[in-house]
């Protein structure tokens, strides 16, 4: 249908007009079952075509908001407005208001041009630690496309250091280490390192 097209806007188009399951996490189900006839017909593409705003290192009061700039193309012939929202949730609940902040929240793409938003993850609020998954969601003049996002907002976690001694004194040929939680009994596997 568009031999034109690179990769990238192939990926947003497919990515922005897939249909995704409520209640599943984009972590499953990527943007979602991919609906390549609504794709074909939508004048809407977004990119980028997911954001992974990464990790939140914990503590979280100075934690750094990310900012993602998401590029809405319009290749129809007439504007499109556009209302955008951030649909996100948390460990347990939604979001909490504050964390994710799309501004702004009417956006006018021109006919056959290009409009941008700003998406805003703040990890400073107060909220449960853990990871967020949804998406941004912009819906006008019958036409809709979405945006995944994810961010961790990593939990209580503390820096360890480990030095291994060898039978002689002196460092080890080997070193293995399994890490396990004390409440669970959960473990992060076993890592093997050199004589390092």
């Amino acid at each position: 249908q568009h031999p034109d097209w690179r990769a990238e806007r192939l990926k947003g188009v497919l990515m922005g007009t897939a249909t995704a399951t409520d209640g599943v996490s984009v972590h499953t189900q990527g943007a979602g079952r991919i609906d390549v006839a609504r794709a074909v017909r939508s004048p809407l593409s977004v990119a980028p075509s997911s954001v992974d705003a990464g990790v939140a290192l914990w503590p979280h009061a100075d934690d750094t908001p990310v900012e993602t700039t998401l590029t809405y193309r319009n290749d129809g012939d007439a504007p499109v407005t556009l209302a955008l929202s951030a649909r996100m949730r948390g460990p347990d609940a939604d979001a909490p208001a504050g964390m994710f902040t799309v501004t702004p929240a009417d956006l006018v793409v021109p006919a056959r041009g290009t409009a941008t938003a700003r998406l805003v993850s703040d990890t400073r609020v107060d909220a449960p630690d853990g990871r967020y998954q949804g998406a941004v969601v912009a819906t006008g003049n019958d036409a809709a496309v979405h945006t995944p996002v994810s961010i961790v907002r990593e939990v209580e976690s503390h820096d360890v250091t480990f030095t291994g001694v060898g039978p002689d004194g002196g460092t080890p040929y080997q070193l293995g280490i399994t890490l396990n939680h004390a409440d669970t009994g959960h473990h992060d596997g076993g890592d093997s390192f050199d004589g390092t």
